[in-house]
């Protein structure tokens, strides 16, 4: 008998389950890089960049602090990172951890003219 045969009908006699096919017994989930969003966004709390943006917390507040963190992580532009930050097409978990939800250019937009107001 071939030895892959063996060991499969061992591992049937000892109790265990043998499957010609991984796929049937488990499901890749999507994983997103973490950790240099996590220290970027954790220099940013420290230096206290959101405070600097807006005094209140709003949405745009959160869309700036994102654009700019997402901006020195991957330079691109505000359309690239709003896809960057959207959970559908999320290159890192900044906008998971921003609580950001899905995020449009013209979101991204919208927000630049008022950081220039404020």
């Amino acid at each position: 008998m071939p030895p892959n045969l063996v060991s499969a009908l061992q591992a049937v006699l000892k109790g265990g389950v043998v499957y010609s096919d991984m796929n049937d017994t488990m499901t890749v989930q999507r994983s997103l890089p973490h950790g240099h969003a996590l220290a970027a966004l954790g220099t940013a709390r420290q230096l206290g960049l959101a405070r600097i943006l807006a005094r209140t917390t709003s949405r745009y507040r959160q869309l700036a602090l994102a654009a700019i963190i997402a901006h020195i992580i991957n330079p691109s532009s505000q359309l690239g990172a709003a896809r960057t930050l959207s959970p559908e097409t999320a290159a890192f978990s900044l906008g998971k951890m921003l609580n950001l939800g899905p995020v449009s250019g013209h979101e991204m937009l919208s927000m630049l003219n008022w950081l220039r107001s404020e």
